[in-house]
């Protein structure tokens, strides 16, 4: 039976998300507060069912890679052919590292902080950032680029498209408490403290794509 969007999904944007029940507690939480209409799924099966009940748009599918009937990659292909609107941010609940997406989707690997998956959902759907000054870059955010070191920048590109302390020092190749000094030197340079901001920093300077 089809499924008649209710007053709170007319007034906010619908994110379908599938995946295990500990992220997606963790998820509904972020993304409810946040003032976001969420419809969860434990399933890839279920997701597709929800989408093609659901009479409103979609606006994004949030689905883990792993699932037990389905990965994400199969589960957003197929929500693709009938909604091709819809973006697609994939998950991963494990210490995975980057993936490479065609056709426009977005990757965030584990382990994520529930402010980076709030911050990642906001600017892939096009949604005002928060005006708080602590969740604010500088007014110059798109100026300090050039106080970087060419290593500062390569942990800074890393942060912001996902990746923990520990995920940065992996790929470089580095120790643990090198990575730990670069982020500390690179936030002091630009003057930011936070991640979110962080990230919408490296937006902004178009070290990353939104």
């Amino acid at each position: 039976m089809s499924q008649i969007p209710s007053r709170e999904s007319l007034f906010a944007k619908t994110v379908l998300f599938a995946g295990g029940e500990r992220l997606r507690r963790s998820a509904s939480l972020s993304l409810r507060t946040t003032g976001y209409h969420l419809m969860a799924a434990g399933t890839g099966a279920e997701a597709l069912q929800r989408a093609h009940e659901f009479l409103g748009p979609i606006h994004m599918l949030l689905a883990t890679i792993e699932m037990p009937d389905m990965t994400g990659i199969e589960l957003a292909q197929r929500l693709n052919q009938e909604r091709p609107d819809t973006k697609i941010l994939l998950l991963s609940t494990l210490d995975s590292g980057m993936l490479l997406l065609s056709h426009g989707w977005h990757f965030l690997p584990a382990p994520f902080e529930s402010e980076m998956l709030r911050a990642r959902v906001r600017d892939i759907l096009g949604e005002p950032r928060p005006s708080t000054k602590e969740h604010s870059p500088p007014e110059n955010a798109g100026n300090g680029q050039e106080k970087l070191t060419n290593r500062e920048i390569q942990v800074l590109k890393l942060i912001a498209s996902g990746n923990g302390t520990k995920q940065v020092a992996a790929h470089l190749g580095i120790a643990f408490k090198t990575s730990v000094g670069h982020r500390s030197s690179l936030m002091k340079k630009l003057g930011i403290h936070d991640s979110v901001a962080l990230v919408h920093y490296a937006i902004r300077a178009g070290l990353v794509d939104p």
